[in-house]
């Protein structure tokens, strides 16, 4: 049986309890502090040996874990050994940077049934098999029922051995009813062997091929020995997972079509609807099923895609693409240079402790210039450091409160924001991508 740890803030004890069911339901043995630490016991003795004998961990993600050092402890001793590592998105959070490489269920963004067969999915993708939970998105096949099973195996005979011998029917003592019983036998034989005649008996009995009137009943022993071979078939849809600090959604597969005002951010999980080549053939286009703007397009360089079991269609019927307005312009004033496009990314966060490393990724898409300046409130001295580094790690530039780079168009890069005085508070990063 499986092992599984779950990390959580006691904020959210109420939620960990509803998970914790939900996975034993699902055959997982789960080691949660609110029931497996005794009485008495050192609490961290007793949260060491959780760790210690558990197969894999489930990090609860809220505001209120993301900030709290014992869970921060719990996933990295963890991560540090190469155990598997499942995240869960309960609330809206600044995933740390490591968590942020790992693959995370949402269960705000979507209905808890649907996410809970997400959660079966992934934790089958990080080497732990469980029952599909009761409720799971399946497509259903009979398969016999756990109580069917056990009835059939607790009926079956053991190897070897024979049914036991019936019982003889207890002695009568009355001689009027044994002649009552005599009379009644022959009365019934009388009638079987007219009713046999009547069928075409003797032809019946001499092909074997002719089916009789009244079938049979079945061999209720065998039946209960055999379980049915059928199987349950799980569809799991394909999803993606945005894999840059923000992306762009719009209302077609290409630029060309308008975006929509809602951004999708790092690290959030969408189920894939369909699949689109852009107008110039040059990427693909996911239409998802976004928790508020509905169902947009993302394209495939912001994002990791996961395949389920079920194929993703193309889309057959697509928005048309938009045309330009022409615009009524008597004398049209010349410009010596067109102006390049932007794109401004808008990062939000916080240094909780001194020197701590603040890190977010993005994706240059279709530019090849980036301009990163960091604004910063509370207790922060004027000189914050910058590093911008390349998929490799390479540092391409790093400089105080503002750095420029050229980059590589569809890569991603990372950026990096410290204080070198250990100041801490909020911070706002802004990330410009330019067009050369």
């Amino acid at each position: 049986m499986p092992r599984l740890f779950i990390s959580y803030s006691r904020q959210d004890e109420t939620f960990a309890r509803r998970l914790a069911t939900s996975l034993s339901e699902m055959g997982a043995d789960i080691w949660i502090d609110i029931k497996d630490i005794p009485a008495g016991m050192k609490w961290s003795s007793a949260i060491q040996q959780g760790l210690d004998v558990c197969d894999a961990m489930i990090v609860i993600i809220t505001p209120s874990s993301a900030s709290s050092a014992n869970v921060e402890d719990e996933w990295q001793y963890y991560r540090d050994r190469g155990k598997a590592i499942v995240p869960v998105m309960v609330a809206p959070a600044q995933l740390h940077y490591q968590l942020g490489r790992l693959q995370y269920v949402n269960f705000y963004g979507q209905p808890y049934d649907i996410a809970l067969t997400q959660l079966h999915a992934e934790l089958w993708r990080n080497g732990i098999s469980l029952r599909p939970p009761m409720n799971a998105v399946t497509t259903p096949v009979p398969r016999p029922q756990p109580q069917q099973i056990r009835a059939a195996e607790a009926a079956r005979p053991a190897a070897g051995t024979s049914p036991p011998p019936a019982q003889p029917a207890p002695r009568r003592k009355s001689r009027g009813l044994l002649t009552l019983g005599c009379a009644a036998l022959a009365l019934v034989a009388v009638v079987g062997s007219v009713a046999f005649f009547a069928l075409g008996g003797m032809d019946l009995f001499a092909s074997g091929t002719r089916a009789s009137a009244t079938p049979p009943p079945p061999d209720v022993t065998q039946t209960a020995a055999t379980p049915p071979t059928s199987a349950t078939i799980e569809t799991v849809a394909a999803t993606v997972r945005v894999a840059s600090a923000s992306a762009r959604l719009r209302i077609g597969p290409g630029v060309v079509y308008p975006a929509v005002e809602t951004f999708a951010l790092q690290g959030e999980i969408f189920s894939v609807v369909a699949q689109a080549r852009s107008a110039a053939d040059t990427e693909t286009w996911y239409l998802i099923q976004h928790p508020t703007a509905g169902r947009v397009w993302i394209s495939n360089v912001t994002v990791d895609f996961s395949a389920g079991n079920v194929p993703v269609p193309t889309a057959l019927t697509l928005p048309p693409t938009p045309t330009a307005t022409p615009t009524e312009t008597a004398t049209p004033t010349p410009s010596p240079t067109a102006t390049p496009a932007v794109r401004t990314i808008f990062l939000p966060a916080e240094i909780n402790f001194p020197y701590q490393l603040y890190t977010a990724s993005f994706n240059t898409e279709r530019f090849t210039i980036v301009n990163v300046r960091v604004e910063v409130e509370d207790n922060f001295t004027d000189a914050i450091q910058i590093a911008l580094r390349d998929g490799q790690g390479n540092v391409l530039n790093s400089s105080t409160n503002q750095i420029a780079a050229a980059v590589e168009p569809n890569r991603t890069y990372e950026v990096e924001v410290s204080d070198p005085a250990g100041g801490t508070g909020r911070i706002n990063v802004y990330i410009e991508l330019r067009e050369q």
